[in-house]
């Protein structure tokens, strides 16, 4: 791991030679790119970007981070601890005198004088080994492949894995630095697709959004077929409103239960509650959106007045406005 002042030193070196370095984007004479840096940063584009903005003043002064400040500090009590008993017992004192005048456990001080003593402590530097270590290929694998974690999970759990659905998700919580370090040694091409880009298929004219290419879509529908089902539901909803027939909905409602995806069949449940609300919306041109734009415009006064004075004030207030605005 590159602590703190380590790659702000880098990054200050760049800032240096770049200014005379014939070859763009360099770190060193060598010709580290800003992509190599990421790789030995293990930081975002953005953030390197950032960092080779910063003023020189606006840089910490000091290269060591809060734990290694405090590791060195603990280390050098323990040294000096060590030292002082070390004098005590060379004046004939014997362990539990020693223990007296320094306000020590005898046990600390037992410990303290063992000749394989080291002040500092075995866990330093050293990562606890995950349970998930020894499948982390596979579980990058299938992740290439478009396999949910629940679907991973399950069959992790069938080779022998006993932990739960929220550890793997930790484990893969940092997935874009380690797919990359997956795909450096598999020299595997891949690209990611986020999440929001796929939520904006939703929405009209979304393939003509620069974020996905027909391309794209057409390995996602192949990838994932859920998605192309959830998009056809929602398109054929909006053809609902159009056509203004309430026929046309019952049928919707009749061949989206048959889908049978939980989330989905939630809102078809809201709507079946409440069906005659629905029907009037797909019929009628009225709607109750001049309604709710007021009532959102009162509860607006109402905050700005913030509970500090009276009805009748938040009347009169209302009315003045609208008296005077519209």
């Amino acid at each position: 791991m590159v602590v703190w002042g380590t790659y702000l030193q880098l990054i200050i070196d760049y800032k240096c030679l770049c200014k005379n370095c014939p070859k763009k984007g360099c770190l060193t004479k060598g010709g580290k790119t800003i992509s190599e840096i990421c790789d030995f940063a293990k930081l975002a584009p953005k953030t390197i970007k950032q960092y080779i903005g910063t003023k020189q003043y606006d840089l910490p002064k000091e290269n060591q981070t809060v734990r290694e400040k405090l590791h060195i500090e603990t280390t050098n009590k323990k040294s000096e601890l060590k030292k002082q008993i070390n004098e005590l017992i060379t004046k004939g004192d014997n362990k539990t005198q020693i223990s007296l005048k320094l306000g020590v456990p005898y046990s600390r001080i037992s410990k303290l004088t063992k000749d394989n003593y080291n002040p500092i402590h075995g866990q330093y530097g050293v990562s606890r080994k995950s349970p998930l270590k020894k499948y982390y290929s596979e579980i990058l694998e299938k992740r290439l492949e478009g396999m949910s974690y629940k679907q991973i999970h399950e069959v992790i759990s069938s080779k022998g894995y006993k932990g739960t659905i929220a550890s793997l998700r930790v484990f893969m919580s940092k997935e874009r630095r380690v797919m990359n370090d997956y795909l450096k040694d598999n020299k595997t091409i891949a690209e990611t697709i986020e999440r929001k880009w796929i939520e904006q298929l939703l929405y009209p004219d979304a393939l003509k959004s620069y974020k996905i290419t027909n391309e794209q879509y057409e390995k996602i529908i192949s990838h994932h077929p859920d998605i192309k089902t959830i998009l056809e539901i929602n398109n054929s909803f909006k053809e609902v409103f159009k056509k203004k027939d309430k026929y046309c909905l019952f049928e919707w409602l009749s061949k989206t239960k048959s889908y049978n995806i939980p989330e989905v069949n939630s809102v078809i449940s809201g709507i079946e509650s409440d069906l005659d609300a629905v029907i009037n919306a797909v019929e009628l041109d009225y709607n109750n959106g001049l309604a709710e734009g007021k009532v959102n415009k009162i509860k607006m006064i109402k905050r700005i007045m913030f509970g500090r004075n009276s009805f009748e004030l938040l009347r009169k207030k209302v009315l003045f406005l609208e008296h005077n605005f519209n």
